[in-house]
């Protein structure tokens, strides 16, 4: 008999992400995480409600701020655990350099897109983005809707 459970590594995603901005270019990353979050982000506990965006500060890092990852009660109480603290990327220093020079231009911002297990590591899907005006967003929706209805339409027909 199939299973039909899917194997789907995805840990959280940015909905909003694809609606407000449009993206020209994508990374992966590795994230450092400490023990209290790897097994809150094992639990799914994390949001990304809050458009997290790509700090890089004085000494080539790249940091993720604005998400929250809320603590298990039972994993380790003896450590402050801040569910909003910045937590560090690992991006090698071509793709520093790219994000730092896009975000210098005028309307480019870097955006987390999606957490996700690679093995046992924690990976970031970020990206190079350009917000959207409200003309491009209703022509997102639009889209959508049309592929919507033409799944619905092509169910409906029978042979």
């Amino acid at each position: 008999m199939k299973n039909n459970k899917k194997n789907d590594n995805t840990i959280a995603k940015n909905k909003k992400a694809n609606y407000d901005y449009e993206t020209k270019e994508e990374f992966i990353a590795g994230v450092v995480l400490k023990g209290w979050q790897v097994k809150s982000l094992r639990q799914k506990r994390v949001s990304l409600a809050n458009n997290p965006h790509i700090i890089i500060d004085r000494n080539n890092e790249a940091w993720i701020s604005g998400m929250s990852i809320t603590p298990l009660e039972q994993a380790n109480t003896h450590e402050f655990r801040d569910s909003n603290a910045s937590v560090k990327l690992l991006l090698n220093k071509k793709e520093i350099d790219k994000i730092r020079g896009a975000k210098e231009q005028k309307g480019f911002t870097a955006i987390l897109h999606a957490l996700f297990w690679q093995g046992q590591y924690v990976k970031a899907k970020i990206s190079l983005s350009r917000g959207k005006n409200t003309v491009d967003k209703r022509k997102t929706v639009q889209e959508r809707e049309g592929k919507i209805e033409a799944q619905r339409a092509m169910k409906n027909i029978r042979l």
